[in-house]
Formats: structure tokens, C-alpha cells, sequence
């Protein structure tokens, strides 16, 4: 068979290879979801029937979370990144590599525990000076020392599609987690038992995870393989610094100029503006980076691949943040208490969840640039985002008497948006270096998802016209709930059919891939 002959082979291997990826990987996201919120529930009152205040216990980790979240960073340095994109012909030098990225990892999570351990009391008082969190701290870091068996296998996992194996590892390992807080709790601990269900977690993330792959690191390491890793992954890094510090900037603006009041609302209509990058965004994310990694060197098929998963991912990201955006009011009615301050939430959701599309098609040019190793240019640009957002929020703060405080909050939201929309043309420059990718390719490959978006969003307006208080709608008042449940629903079929008719090929590989 020919190679022009095979290719429409290769394409549907692919196509069925990501579409059960995403789907496994996505069903993942839903369970760990829904099993969170329903743990959470169930030990926050068996801890207030146990006497605690569960509310004080969760506020304790969440501290703790602060810390590691932030040096949790360091800990991988992109190790997992680096692995999945490798390939090697040569079995010995693939095992020294993998050998090197675990090391590099163990010395790295070494390191920053043995930092948090010495600098924990400080660091408890600096940031909450009223709720001494240094031993949970303590405790939480030690954990670090087992996350290089994850990070190792996890990503060997990702790299050879096997996300169905992953969907069960992580959940199994989280049911058993789940089940150790509760008995914790019931034998009457408090945030240590939230404790005990990280370690939990991780230990059998580690053991699965390792027995599964059948990784086992050896001793030996090589130091050419390791400043590999090292290269490819401080950037990356810094990367990780320079997003959180965009992530966060904000809230210090608002928390500064505005009040914490203020901030309240912002802070939940951000959470729910970004769910489709959380859920969808990194499904999606998970899948396509190591199919792009495995045909980086056929220009033609990586085209295909990003292209394709472009277009899974707006189809299935830009529906829902329109949703999101069009029933803001709803949901804040809905959702949150009926005062002024919590309304302002419905003005700043349609701008974070604009901003959360706007990251999701961002983010999959980045991964075009980790497939090649690019990433000291992605550190780049990502600085150079980040100069924009400063410039803006610093117009902003100079001109912040002349308006509103929740006015102010909308600019905020603006910019945050205005900074990340600024880096497509550039982004758009750099695939085009790598991969023969024009922007009129991509405007086609989201195309459809805008269509049916636009048809959906139709549909709201018609009839959120149709059910304004005075009349009803049908003659009748209806609950906001029930309302609200009545468009999304309606929202999801016409937009569903739309997306159907403009690209039903997509949808059917998708749904091949599941069968698979």
C-alpha cells in the first residue's frame, strides 16, 4: 500500500484515538467532580455533628493549599510535558530518560519540602496571622516525595493513549480517598482527616500508577538525560509563575480598589466562567498533546490533529461559555443570595466566560510549541502578556476615581480578556513556523461551533423575550429555576442540531471513539 494510499487509514485511526481519549478523559472530570462536592458535603457534617467547625477545618487546608499550589509548580518543572512529547527507538535510553525525569523530580520535591518545612512558622504568620496552619503545612509537603511515581507514570500513560486505564486509577484512587476522610472523620479527626485523604490519593495514585506502566526507577542516572529534562522544563516553570501571577493580579486590583465585598462576587463569577476550560479545555488538552507529539515529524497529520482538536474543542467550549454568558442573570439569581452585591456577579460573567474561550483557543497553540520544545519562547510570550495586562491595569488604577467601583471591576475583567486576545496574532505567527497552519484554517475549524453557538444564543434571547415577568411565558409565572432549566435545555438541542448539520463528522467520530 502506497503512502498517499494509507493516509485516509491514519487519519481515522487518529480520529478514533481522540475521540475516545476525550471522552474518557473528560468522563473522568465529571466523576472527580461530582464525587468532590458530595465528599465535601458528607464530611462537613459529620465533622459539625462531631463538634468541629468544619467551616474553620477546610479553611485550614485551603491555606495549606496556597503554599503548595504555588511551589507544587516547581515539583514537576514540566517533566511530564517532556515525556510525553519524547520518543526513542532505543529502549536503554528511553528507561535513562524516564530514570532522569524521576530523580530530577524526587530532588526537586525534596528540596521544596525540606524549604517548607524550615520556613512554615513564618510563612503561617505572614499570610494568616490569626490560624496557625505550620504543622498541616508541614505535613502536606511531605507529600511531594511521592508524586514523582505519578508524574512519571501518568504522563507514560497519557503518552500511549491509555486514558481509559487513567480514568480508572484516578478514580478508584479518589473513591478510596473519599471513604478514608469520612472514616477519619467519623473516628473523630478533623483537618487531619482531610489530610488522610490526600495522602490516600496519592499513595495509590503512586502504586497504580506504577504498576500499570510497570515503571520501576533505577538508580542509574544519566546527566545528559536530566539536563534534558531540566531544559526543556524551567521554562516552563517560569511559565506556571508568570500564570499564576496573571490569574491573581486581579484579585489583588479588586481587593485593593474595590473591597472584598466586591471581590466576592467577581471570585464566583470567575470559578463559573471557567468550568468549560476546566472540564472541556483540559479533556481536550490531555489528548491532543501526545497524539500532536507522536506526529510532530508528518507535518501534513499534526495539521490534521490540531486541527481537528480545534475543532472538538470550540464545538464543545464555545456553546456552554455562551450559555454561560446569556443566562448570567439566571444564574446569579439562581444560584446566589438576592442582594446588590452578589447581583453584580451577572455583570462580570459574560467577560470571564469570553475570557475562558479566549484561554482555551490559547492554549492549544501553546501545546503546538511544548511539542517542539519551545518552551523558552512560550515563557516569552507569556511575559509579554503579562507586560500588556500590568499596562492596563495600571491605566485602570489611575483612572479608577473617574467610575464606579463595579464599573472598575468590568474593566479589570476587560483587560484580563484584552491581554490574552492580544497574543493570537502572535501565537498565529508562531504556528505557522512550525506547521503549515494559516489563520484562515482555523477560522474554518471553529466556524461551525460559532454558528451553532450564534443559533443557541438565538434561542435564549427569543425567549428570555418571551418570559419577561409581567406576561410570563405561556401565560404563566414560572420559578427562575424551572425557567432557567426550560432555555438551557432548549439552549442544548437547537444548538446540538446546529452543530449536527455543520459538522456531524465530527460528532459521529466522536461518538465511534466512545464506542470504541
Amino acid at each position: 500500500m502506497t503512502s498517499e494510499e494509507s493516509r485516509p487509514a491514519e487519519k481515522q485511526s487518529l480520529r478514533r484515538r481522540f475521540a475516545s481519549g476525550a471522552m474518557w478523559s473528560l468522563a473522568m472530570r465529571v466523576v472527580l467532580r461530582i464525587l468532590g462536592p458530595l465528599t465535601v458535603i458528607v464530611v462537613a457534617h459529620g465533622m459539625e455533628s462531631f463538634g468541629k467547625n468544619s467551616a474553620g477545618e477546610f479553611g485550614i487546608l485551603a491555606l495549606v493549599m496556597i503554599v503548595i499550589s504555588f511551589l507544587g509548580n516547581f515539583v514537576n518543572l514540566g517533566v511530564g510535558a517532556n515525556i510525553i512529547r519524547s520518543r526513542f527507538d532505543d529502549q536503554v535510553e528511553e528507561k535513562r530518560s524516564l530514570d532522569a525525569a524521576f530523580w530530577l523530580s524526587m530532588f526537586l520535591a525534596a528540596t521544596s519540602a525540606l524549604l517548607v518545612i524550615l520556613i512554615a512558622d513564618p510563612v503561617s504568620d505572614m499570610i494568616a496571622p490569626s490560624v496557625d496552619f505550620a504543622w498541616p503545612l508541614r505535613i502536606v509537603a511531605v507529600s511531594w516525595l511521592l508524586s514523582p511515581f505519578w508524574i512519571v507514570t501518568s504522563s507514560l500513560l497519557q503518552r500511549e493513549m491509555r486514558f481509559d486505564l487513567n480514568f480508572r486509577i484516578q478514580v478508584a484512587s479518589e473513591f478510596a480517598a473519599s471513604a478514608m476522610c469520612v472514616i477519619g472523620v467519623f473516628a473523630g479527626l478533623g483537618w487531619e482527616a482531610l489530610v488522610l485523604q490526600l495522602y490516600t490519593r496519592i499513595v495509590l495514585l503512586a502504586y497504580l500508577g506504577s504498576r500499570y506502566t510497570a515503571f520501576r526507577p533505577g538508580l542509574y542516572t544519566s546527566k545528559a538525560h536530566m539536563r534534558r529534562h531540566f531544559e526543556f522544563g524551567y521554562p516552563l516553570a517560569l511559565s506556571a509563575m508568570m500564570t499564576w501571577v496573571s490569574d491573581t493580579i486581579d484579585d489583588v486590583f479588586i481587593g485593593r480598589k474595590a473591597g472584598y465585598k466586591l471581590l466576592g462576587p467577581y471570585d464566583r463569577a470567575y470559578d463559573w466562567a471557567q468550568a468549560p476550560r476546566r472540564f472541556i479545555g483540559h479533556s481536550v488538552m490531555e489528548v491532543i498533546f501526545p497524539l500532536m507529539a507522536e506526529v510532530k515529524d508528518d507535518r501534513p497529520r499534526l495539521k490534521f490533529v490540531f486541527l481537528r482538536g480545534m475543532s472538538l474543542l470550540t464545538t464543545m467550549m464555545f456553546p456552554v461559555a455562551t450559555l454561560i454568558a446569556l443566562e448570567a442573570d439566571r444564574i446569579t439569581e439562581t444560584l446566589l443570595p438576592a442582594t446588590p452585591e452578589w447581583a453584580l456577579a451577572a455583570k462580570y460573567l459574560p467577560i470571564l466566560a469570553a475570557q475562558s474561550a479566549i484561554i482555551g483557543v490559547v492554549n492549544m497553540f501553546g501545546r503546538v510549541q511544548l511539542v517542539y520544545g519551545a518552551t523558552r519562547l512560550m515563557a516569552k510570550l507569556l511575559f509579554v502578556q503579562l507586560v500588556f495586562l500590568f499596562a492596563m491595569l495600571f491605566a485602570i488604577w489611575l483612572n479608577w476615581s473617574s467610575f464606579a467601583p463595579e464599573d472598575g471591576i468590568v474593566y479589570v475583567a476587560c483587560a484580563q480578556a484584552a491581554s490574552l486576545a492580544l497574543m493570537l496574532p502572535i501565537f498565529m505567527n508562531v504556528i505557522r513556523w512550525h506547521i503549515d497552519v494559516r489563520a484562515l484554517d482555523v477560522v474554518k475549524s471553529i466556524a461551525p461551533a460559532l454558528i451553532a453557538s450564534a443559533a443557541g444564543g438565538g434561542w435564549l434571547v427569543l425567549m428570555k423575550q418571551l418570559s419577561v415577568p409581567d406576561s410570563g411565558f405561556a401565560g404563566e409565572r414560572i420559578s427562575g429555576l424551572a425557567r432557567m432549566t426550560f432555555e438551557c435545555a432548549g439552549f442544548g438541542i437547537v444548538t446540538l442540531l446546529a452543530s449536527v448539520c455543520l459538522s456531524g463528522g465530527l460528532w459521529k467520530e466522536f461518538v465511534n471513539g466512545m464506542r470504541k
